[in-house]
């Protein structure tokens, strides 16, 4: 949803393709929705360039990308990436490129970088230890209005104001609730 949610605002202020700066380590859970919607051009960024902030600077300024798409913890290596360095060389570099981390890796394990990016998505299921199929996402309020909200169906579930643009539309599974309730309480 937060992948199409993009795509139609990013259709208000230019033409595809939308390019997309991310790690080669990136999980397709995370990065697939991006990968295979044909208006974003997806750049796997190899790791020498990561690890070098002027060569990492560089290649951001030459892909001007729209979105930074970054691991908290790479699954395939379990590699604790120094996200805060790439997020302030994100910034300095394209300012107004969004940032999105994938902390379904890290939640639960590792303190989560709150405040730098503009939305953190991550799982129940991992580290949590919680069920399966459930889902969580923080984003910054800056992001919020501009995202525009993530439902299709004209109004969600909610109806208050404030949350009612990213309430999801249709029902609720009630029974993951509690199984999150208590894997947050571990």
């Amino acid at each position: 949803l937060i992948a199409l949610a993009m795509l139609r605002k990013l259709h208000k202020i230019s033409p595809p393709p939308y390019r997309i700066f991310t790690t080669a380590h990136e999980h397709e859970g995370g990065i697939g929705c991006f990968h295979h919607l044909p208006e974003f051009e997806v750049h796997y960024i190899d790791d020498d360039t990561l690890a070098d902030q002027a060569i990492m600077a560089e290649k951001l300024n030459e892909l001007q990308p729209h979105l930074a798409f970054f691991s908290h913890v790479y699954y395939d290596t379990g590699y604790l990436a120094p996200v805060k360095d790439w997020f302030n060389i994100v910034h300095k570099t394209v300012p107004d490129c969004k940032i999105i981390l994938d902390a379904a890796q890290s939640l639960g394990l590792y303190e989560v970088p709150f405040g730098a990016a503009d939305a953190i998505v991550g799982s129940t299921h991992k580290w949590l230890f919680g069920p399966h199929g459930g889902g969580l996402m923080w984003m910054k309020a800056s992001f919020y209005k501009w995202i525009e909200g993530v439902f299709w169906s004209g109004h969600g579930l909610a109806y208050d104001p404030e949350i009612a643009p990213l309430s999801i539309p249709g029902g609720q599974d009630f029974q993951m609730y509690p199984a999150i309730e208590e894997a947050l309480k571990l």
